[in-house]
């Protein structure tokens, strides 16, 4: 009696063992496909989230053609490397794809630049003389001016003007003075 007791209990616990495994496989593959959801959904959160930032930052540095071979690009707020960096490529891009002359960089919505802001600024303006155009930097604020000194470059060959109707009205006199003389 005693032996055919133990045997009981021994399936029944085998059993119990057997559904545990069963419940605990379960549990993984459960936890397993809940972990694919949560990881995918993160995924495209962080999709949109990139898309918006590339929309905002769009947005933020629009290069606006205001007349034939003149392009102007307003700035607005702090310039850190990654918005340098893709502002740099959006105004080369467009230069070549219009075959701008001139850009004009709009500084007003700058209220300062830290050192390295200064020097991100003056190799966009050397990488747009590489490409043939000239570039000419207005709305300067005192605080970016003394960044710009700042830097300890030659700044002979960076064309200012106090504002941006001014650095329009520079560039429309040159090519009404060039067509003359052509």
């Amino acid at each position: 009696m005693q032996l055919k007791k133990c045997r009981n209990e021994a399936r029944e616990l085998r059993e119990l063992a057997k559904r545990s495994e069963e419940r605990v496989i379960k549990l993984e593959e459960l936890q397993r496909a809940s972990s694919r959801e949560s990881e995918a959904e993160l995924k495209a959160k962080m999709d949109l989230v990139s898309q918006k930032e590339a929309a905002i930052a769009a947005l933020s540095t629009p290069i606006i053609a205001v007349h034939e071979g003149v392009l102007v690009l307003p700035l607005i707020g702090t310039l850190d490397d990654l918005r340098a960096a893709n502002l740099t490529q959006s105004l080369l891009d467009e230069i070549q794809a219009s075959r701008a002359q001139h850009a004009i960089v709009d500084l007003t919505g700058v209220p300062a630049l830290d050192l390295q802001g200064a020097r991100h600024l003056l190799r966009l303006a050397q990488a747009v003389r590489l490409l043939g155009a000239q570039v000419l930097l207005c709305g300067l604020r005192p605080q970016v001016a003394q960044a710009l000194v700042g830097v300890d470059v030659e700044l002979g060959s960076l064309r200012t003007a106090r504002s941006l109707q001014e650095a329009l009205r520079y560039f429309q006199h040159s090519q009404a003075g060039g067509s003359r003389s052509g």
